[in-house]
């Protein structure tokens, strides 16, 4: 199976549970697809100029793990901050260490 970049694979998965988590720079959406209670968790992160939409877990294996798709700061449906700090590598990272700690 492969993670596909661009539109949804099969209804089975549909556009997953939209999330979110409040970090300093603003809210970080995120959605999250699959079983996520009892079964391994995969991080997918878009690159830039990209967002959350791009991926879509394969179908066959969303009863097998969880995976969580966040926008990054200033991209999708998460905060654009006006600080520019919000966009170094260390402050993005931060922003996805908060959605891995709310899961």
């Amino acid at each position: 199976a492969k993670f596909s970049m661009g539109p949804p694979l099969s209804a089975q998965a549909g556009e997953g549970e939209q999330m979110s988590v409040e970090t300093r720079f603003g809210t970080v959406r995120y959605r999250s697809f699959g079983e996520r209670a009892s079964s391994p968790q995969v991080l997918f992160v878009h690159g830039l100029g990209s967002s959350s939409q791009t991926a879509q877990p394969p179908a066959d294996l969303l009863q097998k793990a969880g995976f969580l798709v966040p926008d990054l700061l200033g991209h999708g449906e998460s905060a654009c901050p006006a600080n520019a700090e919000a966009f170094r590598m260390q402050s993005q990272a931060e922003a996805v260490v908060a959605v891995l700690e709310q899961e």
